[in-house]
């Protein structure tokens, strides 16, 4: 199952042209507004190739898409990915989301909640203000896409390795 995926996934990324399109909507055409987001991302890998991809962490495949992404070097070589976590409609991830956000590694946490299947604890009630205007622009920017599933990927095709 695992290598169906990954052969799917490579393909989408590398072959197609615009791996994720919304009625009309072209997501080459968001990659200015993705720019202006990479300091809120959770970054993956150190390729010359830049993704974005928009997950939900209740997201079973969203996270397929980011135990793919760890295992597999390959991958990590080939493109940088920008991560955000969006809260789709379907499932309420807000709480996940507001944990993720407010803990001291983002990325670390996104790991143990999608990864490990452990559940994340904030020391306090309360999330903190940087977290919540960081969750407020990626919603923005998610919402100006179309962003309507997830993983929802967008490979920067100007950039060339």
């Amino acid at each position: 199952m695992k290598t169906i995926f990954l052969y799917l996934l490579l393909t989408a990324a590398l072959f197609i042209p615009a791996c994720a399109e919304s009625p009309g909507k072209n997501p080459q055409e968001a990659l200015p507004m993705l720019g202006t987001l990479k300091t809120d991302a959770i970054e993956i890998g150190e390729g010359a190739k830049d993704a974005y991809v928009f997950i939900d962490p209740k997201c079973l495949k969203s996270r397929d898409f980011l135990e793919t992404i760890k295992d597999n070097p390959t991958l990590r070589k080939t493109f940088h990915y920008y991560i955000f976590l969006y809260d789709m409609p379907q499932v309420s991830s807000e709480t996940v989301i507001n944990a993720v956000y407010s803990a001291p590694s983002p990325k670390e946490a996104v790991f143990t909640y999608m990864l490990d299947h452990k559940r994340l604890s904030k020391e306090t009630g309360e999330t903190p203000p940087q977290a919540i205007e960081r969750i407020n622009r990626i919603k923005k920017v998610a919402e100006m896409i179309g962003i309507d599933r997830t993983p929802y990927l967008i490979v920067d095709k100007r950039k060339q390795p």
